[in-house]
């Protein structure tokens, strides 16, 4: 009953938001729970949506592959590519105090310290103040992405954090303000946050101080409402009572709507593709041979079907690699993924399992609030009978689904996962395949490759653009060999939006950055008059 209560109280915040519409522009979208606040936890697309909007970071990616700065105003590189300079901007964080380089000394130390979300992207680096407008930080390698991994590390207001930090593991740091930052906001981004409970409902309000431009029609108010059925966003969708829909609904209640006066359907191109997979070290998907035929008995022209929107309209296109086709160092060289049943059985009788492969049950996992997901497992389910494997499917909530991926005996044989670029270089996606990167979703492959492993390391420190792009290619081919994983379709995000509102990232193809969650910084968006 009082979950029920709550629900109910939360839709009728949500309408009766929409009736000061008038006094104030308001931006209501809806997400899957959870909504992680602290920005250093921060991992998931509805996180990245938050953080981004209540935190800033040093520079920000541009549609072009170049970088602005945020709360740098510029930045030097010393010669050897080690040591990068920044002199900070004036910019003030919601509580009016000043964002200065102790406060990017301090969130450096942070993240490492915490060690979740993206913290791997900042192992062996420091940063320190040389002064309080300028802060250094030192790298232990060169590395061609460091700018781009700037984009997930969100600065911290320092002295806030430490006067609510409490007792815990981090000597001095106590719990380095965990359970503050869980609920409470240290950001100076262009919104602040007003109220949060991540599995119900996060409102943002717009920070006048800001120090970046508003749209003149941006919102004033942003609510996030967490978990509503596809039933409830089609409803809601066309009483004009929600201004945004998620991407994860089936297709064919985006395509429900496409006919509506008030609704427009819009995507988000170019950040990144439905991958399944593997699990490299649980029998019998140990075996390169028995993966590679899981690789070559999907039936990949089947997934036009299951991605049709509208006759107009699809959410995906073929692939041929492990990353997009709009990243830097795309393998257009590489074959497209093609059905060959024959192929599939023949690598299936290379493998150790070939004898025994009927006594085995691979499992198929899927996340649950993503419906599309079902499909693709029943296609791959029968596309794996066809040459002798059997395979059942679970159905995962999300947060299941996520904690299952900490322990490789846990990790399904096989999961489903729409993967995007979590920041706007390829090795954000390739740089997953990392033996050290393990225990989270982003991995669930649990592969260990020595060459993968050098030729990853190999790029990261390659700054000649056109040798780099040749280590890419070279890394995107032994991926490809090993199996690690199933690459579906590429897809284009397929979102539900008022015809009122203006979200150029993805109405405008050439404005978007191939970040997850990256299109969604707010106070660049319009909200006009509701028809």
């Amino acid at each position: 009953m009082r979950s029920l209560l709550v629900g109910i109280a939360v839709a009728m915040a949500f309408v009766v938001t929409a009736s000061s519409a008038l006094a104030e522009r308001v931006l209501r979208i809806e997400e899957v729970p959870i909504g992680e606040l602290d920005p250093h936890k921060a991992i998931d697309y509805i996180d990245s949506i938050i953080n981004f909007n209540v935190y800033d970071t040093l520079v920000w990616p541009n549609p072009d592959g170049t970088f602005s700065g945020l709360l740098a105003e510029s930045w030097e590189v010393s010669d050897d590519g080690l040591n990068y300079t920044f002199t900070m901007r004036d910019a003030k964080f919601h509580d009016g105090s000043v964002v200065d380089a102790h406060d990017v000394a301090y969130s450096l130390a942070r993240t490492q310290a915490i060690g979740q979300a993206y913290a791997n992207l900042f192992v062996g680096l420091t940063a320190s103040a040389v002064d309080d407008r300028t802060a250094q930080i030192t790298l232990p390698a060169s590395n061609a992405a460091f700018l781009a991994t700037l984009a997930r590390l969100s600065i911290v207001n320092s002295d806030l954090a430490r006067a609510n930090q409490q007792e815990g593991d981090f000597g001095e740091n106590g719990d380095y303000s965990a359970a503050f930052l869980s609920g409470n906001d240290a950001g100076s981004g262009a919104y602040t946050v007003e109220s949060h409970n991540m599995q119900e409902l996060t409102i943002l309000k717009a920070f006048s101080d800001h120090f970046d431009a508003f749209d003149p029609l941006a919102p004033d108010t942003v609510q996030i409402r967490y978990g509503i059925s596809p039933a409830t966003m089609r409803t809601l969708m066309a009483n004009g009572e929600l201004d945004l829909s998620m991407q994860w609904h089936p297709y064919e209640t985006f395509g429900g709507l496409a006919g509506l006066d008030n609704v427009a359907l819009t995507t988000e191109k170019g950040v990144g593709y439905v991958v399944l997979p593997i699990n490299t070290q649980k029998a019998p998907t140990d075996d390169v041979h028995f993966r590679r035929a899981m690789v070559y008995a999907l039936n990949y022209d089947a997934f036009s079907n299951i991605v049709k929107v509208t006759d107009d309209l699809y959410a995906g296109n073929p692939t041929r690699t492990a990353i997009p086709r709009a990243m830097f160092g795309y393998d257009t060289d590489a074959p497209a993924f093609k059905q060959d049943l024959d192929r599939a059985r023949a690598e299936l009788a290379k493998s150790k399992y070939a004898d025994s492969a009927g006594d085995y049950e691979v499992e198929l996992a899927w996340v649950a609030e993503v419906p599309m997901e079902e499909k693709i497992m029943l296609q791959l389910q029968y596309d794996l009978s066809q040459i002798g494997i059997k395979a059942k499917i679970t159905k995962n909530p999300w947060v299941r689904f996520s904690d299952r991926a900490a322990t490789v005996e846990d990790t399904p044989h096989v999961g489903l996962l729409m993967f995007s670029a979590t920041y706007s270089d390829p090795i954000s996606l390739l740089g997953d395949y990392h033996s050290s990167m393990r225990g989270s979703y982003l991995s669930m492959w649990w592969l260990q490759d020595a060459e993968v492993d050098g030729l990853i390391e190999a790029t990261k420190v390659e700054l000649d653009i056109n040798k780099r792009a040749e280590v890419l290619k070279q890394l995107q081919r032994r991926i490809l060999d090993v199996a690690p994983a199933i690459y579906a379709f590429e897809f284009d995000a397929v979102f539900a939006k008022g015809a009122h509102i203006g979200a150029p990232p993805l109405d405008d193809d050439a404005k978007t950055v191939p970040v997850m969650g990256g299109n969604f910084r707010f106070h660049t968006w319009q909200v006009g008059d509701a028809m």
